[in-house]
Formats: structure tokens, sequence, C-alpha cells
């Protein structure tokens, strides 16, 4: 019997971050950690660093023709990202 205080592990985790504010940290560490997973081998290979601060994620990449593509398509980053974190964490995306 399910009493009214239980929680789903995925609810107190978020509770924990909410409560500590390490969202920030948090989301950065997990988008760092899947990296390949939300964008493919190929990307992941020519990623040299990912960082997230103020709702902005900082993506640093190696081949220029890559750079180029990601510029065009941030959106589509933006979207993937938020998708997978299941939350509207990234607002804007810089690509260097």
């Amino acid at each position: 019997m399910k009493k009214s205080n239980d929680y789903t592990i995925k609810q107190a985790m978020q509770q924990y971050i909410d409560t500590y504010q390490i969202g920030e940290k948090y989301y950065e560490a997990k988008i760092k950690n899947n990296w390949e997973a939300i964008f493919g081998k190929t990307i992941a290979k020519y990623t040299t660093a990912v960082n997230l601060q103020n709702k902005t994620l900082s993506i640093s990449i190696s081949v220029a023709a890559l750079k180029s593509e990601l510029n065009f398509n941030k959106e589509k980053v933006k979207t993937l990202v938020n998708q997978y974190l299941e939350k509207e964490v990234v607002d804007k995306i810089v690509i260097f």
C-alpha cells in the first residue's frame, strides 16, 4: 500500500537537487557523462569540452566543419539535450 509521503527515486533525487541548489552542476555532469549517448560517437570524438553555466551550454569542437554544422543546428542541439534530461535546462548554445 502506497503512503501519501512515498516518493519515487526520481522524485526524491529531484527534491534533493532542488533543496541543495546543485542542479546546474548535476545536469552538467549528466550531459558530460552521456554526451556520446546523446550525440553519437562522431560528435563525441571531436568534442573537447562541454560546460553548463547560467542555462548556457558551451561546447568546444576541434573540427571546423563539425563546428559549423552544429552552429547551424543549435536549436536541435538544445532540444536533444533538454529531451535527454527530461527538463528545460539549456536555454542557449555556444559553440567554439
